[in-house]
């Protein structure tokens, strides 16, 4: 399977409601990243927390994560 980057976050638990979003959806995800367990927040801006899905799920990805933002 080929995997594209979707979305960087600064923390994990950011990365971990998109990725419950989407596997909602039926979208499979990858998250990559270590934060140290929750005590090294500040090395994620150099090395962000990466949500992966598949490219050819990459559009409605996307759209779905569009849907759930919420309106200013």
């Amino acid at each position: 399977m080929n995997t594209i980057l979707l979305r960087t976050y600064r923390f994990r638990h950011e990365a971990d409601v998109d990725r419950a979003v989407l596997e909602s959806a039926g979208i499979p995800t990858v998250i990559v990243g270590d934060d140290m367990g929750g005590m090294g927040a500040h090395i994620m801006t150099a090395n962000p927390i990466r949500l992966y899905v598949a490219a050819e799920a990459a559009a409605e990805a996307q759209e779905v994560l569009s849907e759930d933002e919420p309106t200013p």
